[in-house]
Order: C-alpha cells, then sequence, then structure tokens
C-alpha cells in the first residue's frame, strides 16, 4: 500500500500497513521522521536525509526491490529512490535495448 502523500510522527508499523517482509524488523527508516520518506513535491532536504538513511540500511536492495514490483505503484523514497528515478528504472528494464546489451 503506498504511504500517504503527506505524513506526520515516525515510521513505524502503524504507518505502513502491508503485510510486513522480512527486512521490515531491520530497515533504518523504522522509527525515523515518515515526511522525509514522502516529501510534498520540491522537498529536496526531505530527501536528501531519507537518502542517507537508506544509504547505511541493511535492507536497502530488498526495500528498492519491493518499491519496483508492488503494486499499486508506491510513492516516496523507497530503497533511496525516489518516485520518478524508479519509473526509469521500470522503463530502462522494460526497453527493447535492454536485450541487446545483455
Amino acid at each position: 500500500m503506498p504511504l500517504p502523500e503527506r505524513l506526520t510522527g515516525a515510521v513505524t508499523d502503524d504507518v505502513v500497513d502491508w503485510q510486513h517482509p522480512w527486512w521490515w524488523a531491520v530497515a533504518a527508516c523504522r522509527g525515523q521522521e515518515a515526511a522525509w520518506f514522502c516529501p510534498e513535491r520540491g522537498q529536496s532536504v526531505a530527501t536528501e536525509r531519507a537518502r542517507v538513511i537508506c544509504a547505511r540500511c541493511p535492507a536497502a536492495d530488498e526495500c528498492l526491490a519491493f518499491a519496483l514490483t508492488a503494486e499499486p505503484v508506491v510513492v516516496g523514497v523507497w530503497g533511496g529512490t525516489t518516485f520518478q528515478e524508479r519509473a526509469e528504472i521500470r522503463r530502462a528494464y522494460r526497453s527493447p535495448t535492454r536485450d541487446a546489451v545483455l
């Protein structure tokens, strides 16, 4: 389930209410300010704070994989990437030239 666009408080089990994958227990974002991970448009400081936390997270790869495959598509910073960056990753993966490079 996508996070609401505007959040207050910490990222907790109550905020993220999908069935928790194993990596949620070790995610560095737990207990952090939720608004950093789902900032309003143009709030680059919040996005950068989230990226710093993601950079030290032991579950960043699993988090990114979740965000890339989640239905419906999730918003905010997941695995150190923004919604737009994940859209670019999905497009590149589906690109016909990807198979030519592999």
